[in-house]
């Protein structure tokens, strides 16, 4: 099984949001604390049907990294309700740098070619949020 959803509490203790078991089963809706991080980084993914599994797997990896990478504080992955392999991944991190070092790690920037080489039936929408009221 591979944990999909999971955040850490301030603690530092990671929080499974769900596991995926079947590739239709997908994470609980975000934690509270999720609008306490000072930006959210949303990717949007439109993967080829006969990838969808392979890169379930795959983000799953990806997911676990970024949540060990300092400065994520919780990453949630999401499918399209209608099933037609179209991803969502949020995450909160403690600042925009945080976000830019960690796309910038080769191994990442090796995965996100193969994404996009591999998996990808479009380009991939990628943007950050920086929380403008308190």
């Amino acid at each position: 099984q591979s944990g999909l959803g999971a955040h850490a509490d301030p603690d530092g203790h990671e929080h499974a949001g769900a596991h995926v078991t079947e590739a239709t089963q997908f994470p609980s809706p975000l934690p509270p604390e999720a609008l306490d991080a000072p930006i959210i980084s949303f990717l949007q993914f439109f993967i080829k049907d006969e990838h969808a599994f392979a890169f379930e797997k795959f983000m799953a990896r990806i997911m676990r990294e970024a949540l060990e990478f300092p400065g994520c504080l919780w990453a949630y992955a999401y499918k399209a309700e209608d099933m037609s392999s179209t991803y969502i991944v949020l995450s909160g991190w403690t600042d925009a740098e945080t976000v830019v070092n960690f796309e910038e790690v080769p191994r990442h920037v090796r995965a996100a070619r193969m994404g996009e080489e591999e998996f990808f039936s479009r380009p991939m929408v990628m943007k950050r949020y920086k929380r403008f009221i308190e």
